[in-house]
């Protein structure tokens, strides 16, 4: 997966590109950011139910509603509101802080599924 994430005013407070994507697999059934797949039968569209885990990637609630109903290739703009951002807490990803309350947009490619072996 790729994204690119923005403040309301446009300022980029994280992203993973072309070459440094989050990739996810399932792990006790969660996706995991960043982790090894033990059931590659259980990777591909039926994963859809799960939700991205936090153990690895500080990710939002709504990107992981957002992903839940993507498909490989598929590109979204999400507009997050703050109760299913960051909240009234404050955050700081790896280009810049997130005020509490924030709205958030996220730019995300779901670039592919991948079997794990």
């Amino acid at each position: 997966m790729r994204y690119t994430a923005k403040l309301a005013d446009g300022t980029v407070f994280d992203e993973r590109l072309e070459g440094n994507e989050l990739t996810f697999t399932i792990d006790d059934g969660e996706f995991v950011a960043d982790q090894v797949c033990s059931d590659a039968s259980k990777v591909g569209p039926s994963l859809f139910p799960m939700r991205l885990s936090r153990r690895s990637e500080q990710l939002p609630e709504g990107v992981d509603l957002a992903v839940q109903k993507m498909k490989a290739g598929e590109r979204n703009l999400v507009t997050i509101q703050p109760d299913y951002g960051f909240g009234a807490r404050e955050y700081q990803g790896a280009r810049g802080t997130v005020p509490p309350n924030s709205t958030l947009t996220y730019d995300i490619t779901l670039v592919s599924f991948k079997n794990v072996s």
